[in-house]
């Protein structure tokens, strides 16, 4: 005759395959079908914390939000060291605008897991979200410079995360730009500013120069540090970026749009209309934005002159 513990093994194999079909399904593109088994799975056995964390992914890609929080609360209950759910609902309470929230959760999975580089870095881009009103906190212990510090803390364990880098690099790009802001607005009212745009400026662009040198063949990088350039009215370096940027991905128009756009503002007319003859040919949609380069109304040429 068969025991108990005989039949509780059986209820939980069953319910087990049955998560395991969810999970299949779910990885599959099936969210509908992935809440059937887990919700069949969950009915012979609620105590198992991940069937609540897929059964709230599947919620969350059907649209059905609060009752995937509902979920992942669940999973915590009975798991709160289950890093997946922590991360599910941080990502679920960011895209419900819930930024505070999101922040929580994220500082949670750092917490139990401080040598995980991406926790770190996923942190540091739940701070570096902007509020709804668009205001940049360029306060020394604010928001933004939290966020600075877990894009650090993500390099200090993996120097080679390139999403750290770049996250780090918007970040100081907008700090810079408000310390640009602040300083213009200071000027006016003939107050002292209580930031230093030059120190921030030069925080960014050293921050890029190093993110172009680990990573030479990236275009993104190099089309930050032209606009790097760009703020403080160098040129040529603007220039020089921007072209490398163009010969790391010569099929972008947008590229050769901006490219046209630096030459024309350094009044290299000739090289500006090359550019944009070279964005034109790219995407033929710039031949309309010419005049905003060349500034009289001339055409690109671009194939599309008779």
């Amino acid at each position: 005759m068969p025991n108990d513990d005989d039949a509780d093994r059986t209820v939980a194999s069953g319910a087990r395959a049955l998560y395991d079909a969810g999970t299949t399904r779910l990885r599959h593109g099936d969210p509908a079908g992935a809440l059937a088994e887990l919700d069949r799975s969950l009915a012979i056995d609620d105590a198992f914390a991940p069937a609540w964390v897929n059964r709230g992914i599947a919620l969350t890609d059907l649209g059905r939000a609060d009752e995937a929080r509902a979920s992942f609360d669940r999973a915590l209950a009975l798991d709160a060291e289950l890093v997946p759910a922590w991360r599910c609902r941080a990502i679920l309470r960011a895209r419900q605008g819930d930024q505070d929230g999101a922040i929580e959760d994220y500082a949670r999975v750092t917490a139990l897991r401080p040598g995980d580089h991406g926790a770190h870095r996923e942190l540091g881009d739940a701070l570096a979200a902007l509020p709804a009103d668009g205001h940049v906190d360029e306060r020394p212990d604010g928001r933004l410079r939290q966020a600075v510090a877990a894009y650090d803390q993500a390099l200090a364990l993996d120097a080679g995360d390139a999403g750290a880098w770049a996250g780090k690099a918007r970040v100081l790009a907008m700090l810079a730009h408000a310390a640009q802001s602040v300083e213009r607005a200071s000027r006016v009212a003939g107050i002292a500013p209580w930031v230093s745009f030059p120190a921030a400026h030069q925080e960014l662009s050293r921050h890029l120069d190093a993110a172009v040198t680990r990573f030479p063949q990236t275009a993104w990088f190099r089309h930050e540090r032209a606009l790097a350039y760009r703020q403080v009215g160098d040129a040529a370096g603007e220039i020089a970026q921007l072209q490398a940027a163009c010969d790391l991905n010569p099929d972008s128009g947008a590229g050769h749009y901006e490219l046209a756009r630096a030459y024309a503002a350094d009044g290299q007319h000739q090289q500006a209309r090359r550019s944009l003859d070279a964005a034109v040919a790219r995407d033929p949609a710039l031949h309309g934005r010419a005049a905003e380069v060349l500034g009289d109304g001339a055409p690109a040429r671009g194939g599309m002159e008779q």
